[in-house]
């Protein structure tokens, strides 16, 4: 239905002003009686000019046209229907499910409500075979519809969902009501939800496994957990569940080089709903991760056995010793880390055939004038000939590497290091600093 007004920017009694003025002045203009036409054309020649003269000075009140147009739009409401598999997943019947969509859809439009329907698979047909359930089509849906008398959205689904993002994150003006499709019993299942491991180990070395079991009305019950490659078993465990989750630490010894293919699985039980998640899949890889390391000193001391003792604990590091006074054949071969004993001795000149890691270990015998050359990130002057007895102290905002049990170090003996003046400088950081007696200092030990 349409319909149109005139109407002026200026008040009415403007209005009466212009006609009275209008008026006034054509009364002024043919008011004389001695004119050549008779009274009746005075009369009508007065009415034309009055006429006129208001409709001339009527145009200064900016008089405008409004036309006004009102329709009936009808209220929207949004259907978005998961269409994916998962709602069949308990065996509910396709056909129940579409006609009661439709019986509601019928009622709606009925009561006068336009339907807008969006299918989360991003298809065209109804038919719960999907694999996808993508709630951001609910949002784009929307964004379409935003010029239109939205009135709700209704959220056909089982609450299951792989892509998009929740209704909950986004902000809507018109209400949106769930509607829950699928059997909302939670379904007795027991199966593996997460494995956590080193994805690259070491030949010789053991790699653990951790896996994550979740379940549902099987508390109290003994499973089985084994892990297996290539159809061999490595190892199995008999948990009792205890909880909806719990975890289980397994154990795989890596005896050569190479990937591996390993699986995980839960012993299937009989009246679970699924056995879909009863296995899991662990790809590693397995390096020699043998790492060579050299021991250089002028004499055997008990520091180099205690070191050596301790690399060769596991496989993964071969050592050799030169001590020039005992080895007259300098080593050859490319180190990845070598160990000064004594280092910076004047008496001990050997330099490694390319620059690895480097472990400076100084004693009474080393010159902390050819220290303070060769290594510019630390500097150390010294006082005075009598040295300091002190024990270590872990540097708390250490973050090269992660040090457990660092409160051993205080129970260590106490060493003896030179009395002197200690700088680090540049991005260098000191592992354990020195104690003396119950003073912690910034002096690196």
């Amino acid at each position: 239905m349409s319909r149109s007004l005139l109407q002026f920017e200026w008040s009415a009694w403007w209005f009466l002003l212009i006609l009275l003025l209008s008026i006034l002045f054509s009364y002024f203009l043919y008011q004389k009686k001695n004119t050549p036409w008779n009274i009746t054309q005075n009369r009508v020649l007065f009415g034309i000019r009055s006429l006129a003269i208001f409709c001339l000075l009527l145009l200064f009140l900016e008089p405008s046209i409004k036309s006004i147009t009102s329709r009936i739009e009808q209220p929207v409401i949004g259907f978005a229907i998961d269409n994916s598999q998962s709602i069949l997943a308990r065996g509910q019947d396709s056909l129940a499910i579409f006609s009661g969509i439709q019986k509601l859809k019928d009622e709606l439009e009925t009561d006068g409500f336009v339907i807008n329907q969006t299918l989360l698979s991003g298809q065209d047909s109804i038919h719960f075979r999907s694999k996808i359930t993508n709630l951001s089509l609910l949002s784009a849906a929307y964004d379409d519809s935003q010029n239109k008398n939205y009135a709700a959205t209704l959220l056909f689904i089982d609450g299951i969902y792989n892509r998009g993002s929740s209704p909950l994150y986004k902000n809507y003006i018109s209400p949106i009501f769930t509607v829950g499709l699928g059997d909302t019993t939670p379904p007795r299942d027991v199966g593996i939800s997460r494995v956590r491991y080193n994805r690259v180990s070491y030949k010789g070395n053991e790699t653990p496994i951790r896996v994550e079991i979740s379940q549902n009305g099987y508390t109290g019950k003994n499973i089985n957990v084994k892990i297996t490659e290539k159809g061999k078993e490595l190892q199995s465990k008999n948990i009792l569940l205890r909880s909806n989750v719990q975890e289980v630490d397994l154990i795989t010894l890596n005896e050569s080089e190479g990937l591996r293919h390993l699986v995980v699985t839960v012993a299937n039980q009989s009246d679970e709903s699924s056995y879909q998640n009863n296995r899991a899949d662990v790809f590693l890889e397995a390096i020699d991760g043998s790492r060579k390391i050299l021991i250089v000193a002028l004499r055997p001391h008990p520091d180099i056995k205690a070191i050596r003792a301790s690399l060769e604990e596991t496989s993964n590091y071969e050592t050799e010793v030169y001590i020039p006074a005992i080895n007259k054949k300098e080593p050859t071969s490319i180190y990845d880390v070598v160990v000064f004993h004594g280092a910076f001795n004047p008496n001990l000149n050997f330099m490694p055939k390319e620059y690895p890691g480097i472990w400076y270990i100084i004693n009474s015998g080393s010159d902390l004038n050819r220290l303070n050359e060769s290594v510019p990130y630390l500097k150390i002057d010294r006082k005075g000939g009598q040295p300091d007895k002190v024990t270590g102290s872990f540097n708390q905002n250490f973050s090269r590497f992660k040090v457990e049990n660092t409160e051993i170090f205080k129970d260590y003996p106490p060493i003896r290091v030179p009395y002197a003046d200690y700088s680090i400088t540049g991005s260098a950081e000191a592992l354990i600093h020195q104690r003396l007696g119950n003073i912690t200092t910034e002096n690196p030990l």
